[in-house]
């Protein structure tokens, strides 16, 4: 029987073949960029992490770049993460193309592996799936291998948004270094001045911008990017998460003449906007 260490090295040059492999359907996307990355086996999620154990099992099916059916039957949805999904594609996007490239990168690195499956504060998705942050036996974190790489990109589920902090960190290189999805128009980070962000309703973006002033109502905090609350963007926060901004020491008044980076579902609140769910969805970028 092959030893652990072989096992692990094993999974690590079939991810690596696999990310080889979608390397050459991301060359539709744009010009190539190795998407190959280095993967600490001795990672695990950062001390925003409070999880607690589920029962492990042995993958089946790889469905996508975020979504495992084990033996059992169980359907486990990666937690924190969004792989591109081909029903996502606009008319000439090349969403399908990297969607292939993400689940051919998981199904390389996971093969029939057994999984250790760890819960946050929500444990099932609307569509009764598992939801977990996912490790290998050697301790590999599947989130942060999918991130790093590019395959995936952060997305919390609303009430869970456990492990965010270092995931962000990895984003942010997987972005800089045009890895995977970030080569795509479709997933770059959009300006909150473009005209067309209210073209977006409905999806899920990253803006970043300055924020000009900070208004304050009964329920809700406004964090205004622009003279013109009619129609300029806006990032909305409930009194409860501003709550949480001043309790850490960082009030919403203080994010005033900030650039910052905001994910999240843009709405119509006259202009485009964004409602924060959690202080990790809001990065904040300086003043320079």
């Amino acid at each position: 029987m092959p030893s652990r260490v072989t096992q692990a090295s094993s999974r690590r040059a079939g991810f690596a073949a696999a990310i080889a492999c979608a390397g050459l359907l991301l060359v539709l996307v744009s010009p190539p960029v190795s998407a190959q990355v280095e993967i600490d086996s001795n990672a695990t999620a950062d001390e925003t992490c409070k999880l607690t154990a589920g029962e492990p099992g042995t993958v089946a099916e790889v469905v996508d770049g975020d979504t495992l059916i084990l033996s059992d039957g169980r359907v486990v949805r990666m937690a924190g993460v969004e792989a591109p999904k081909p029903h996502l594609a606009k008319a000439g996007a090349n969403i399908g193309e990297l969607a292939r490239a993400a689940r051919e990168a998981l199904e390389g690195f996971i093969g029939g592996a057994r999984i250790e499956i760890r819960l946050g504060e929500v444990s099932r998705d609307r569509h009764d799936r598992t939801l977990a942050q996912v490790y290998l036996g050697d301790g590999t974190w599947l989130q942060e291998a999918m991130v790093k790489a590019g395959f995936a990109r952060i997305r919390p589920f609303p009430g869970d948004f456990s492990c965010l902090g270092d995931l962000v960190k990895y984003e942010r290189g997987a972005r800089d270094m045009s890895r995977g999805l970030w080569r795509s128009a479709e997933y770059s980070i959009v300006s909150a001045y473009d005209p067309s962000l209210i073209e977006r309703k409905g999806l899920y973006v990253i803006v970043e911008g300055w924020v000009v002033s900070v208004g304050h109502g009964n329920r809700v905090d406004f964090l205004n990017f622009g003279r013109n609350w009619r129609q300029d963007f806006t990032v909305l926060v409930g009194a409860s998460l501003a709550a949480r901004f001043a309790d850490s020491g960082r009030p919403t008044d203080g994010l005033a003449e900030q650039r910052v980076r905001v994910r999240g579902v843009i709405e119509e609140s006259g202009g485009p906007a964004i409602r924060l769910n959690d202080p990790g969805e809001i990065e904040v970028l300086g003043n320079d």
